[in-house]
């Protein structure tokens, strides 16, 4: 999956321009950026939720758009940053929304199987028959990843598959976030591309093959996290100052964030 030069523009404002990126199977790409830096646009801009002024999409070769809705859901799964859904469905309801553009080509107990299983891998199932309503907000977004692991969990002859996520670990506890990387590891292991974007960049660290920083709109830098995380691309990116350590073994590398430099030239003045 690869986006080429997308752009998007609003009241004659530039919300992303020129921005490109690729996904290959089996491989997580990470991508990062300050607030207002146009990730949920650019997700939304990769996946047509919202149209670009430029540029295309390429969901395994071909333009996103040319495949049907059923063809390309059972390509590609989406998490969004947010799920409203107000009705009181069960979890397993929701769950088994994911396998909706298999029910012309599977049994009601095959797709069944998908859905107990990937609510087992995501500690849910035990959520089952709650009403959606009644979950903790990393209760639904548990489920939610469910849904999405249930409707990629098996190849497709049209293509590999592919996963977008947007923020999943924001309003999960540390045991969970840590839970929702290696699920993320095991689906690339299994052939899946993952699109995924984090705040944390420890997070990001950890679990990137390949990271893009995006700033006012654009990439302004991509590779391997290694020579991505570096004091002068966090500072451009973040405006914080940042130090880059190695654990007690000197095997893994993570980020301390020392002090805003905003904050440090409001204390000047």
């Amino acid at each position: 999956m690869k986006a080429v030069d997308l752009a998007v523009r609003s009241s004659d404002l530039d919300i992303i321009s020129n921005f490109s990126l690729r996904v290959r199977p089996g491989e997580i790409v990470v991508l990062v950026g300050g607030n207002g830096a146009g990730k949920s646009t650019a997700i939304k801009a990769i996946t047509s939720e919202v149209k670009p002024s430029s540029g295309y999409t390429y969901l395994n070769e071909h333009p996103i758009d040319n495949w049907s809705s059923e063809e390309r859901a059972q390509q590609l799964a989406i998490l969004p940053q947010h799920s409203n859904l107000n009705f009181g469905l069960t979890a397993w309801e929701i769950v088994s929304l994911g396998r909706l553009p298999f029910s012309k080509s599977h049994s009601r107990s095959e797709n069944a199987y998908y859905c107990e299983a990937a609510m087992t891998q995501t500690g849910t199932l035990h959520l089952s028959g709650r009403s959606y309503l009644t979950l903790s907000g990393g209760e639904k977004l548990r489920v939610h990843m469910a849904r999405t692991i249930a409707q990629i969990a098996e190849p497709q002859k049209s293509g590999s598959r592919y996963l977008i996520l947007d923020e999943p670990t924001s309003s999960l506890d540390i045991q969970h976030q840590l839970q929702c990387l290696e699920i993320l590891r095991k689906l690339a292991s299994d052939g899946v591309g993952i699109l995924v974007v984090l705040h944390d960049l420890n997070l990001a660290m950890q679990i990137a093959d390949e990271v893009y920083v995006m700033k006012s709109g654009k990439i302004i830098r991509s590779g391997h996290p290694s020579t991505v995380f570096t004091t002068e691309i966090i500072k451009e990116a973040f405006d914080v100052h940042a130090d880059i350590m190695k654990d007690e073994h000197g095997t893994r590398s993570y980020i301390y964030i020392r002090d805003s430099f905003t904050t440090n030239l409001e204390k000047v003045h």
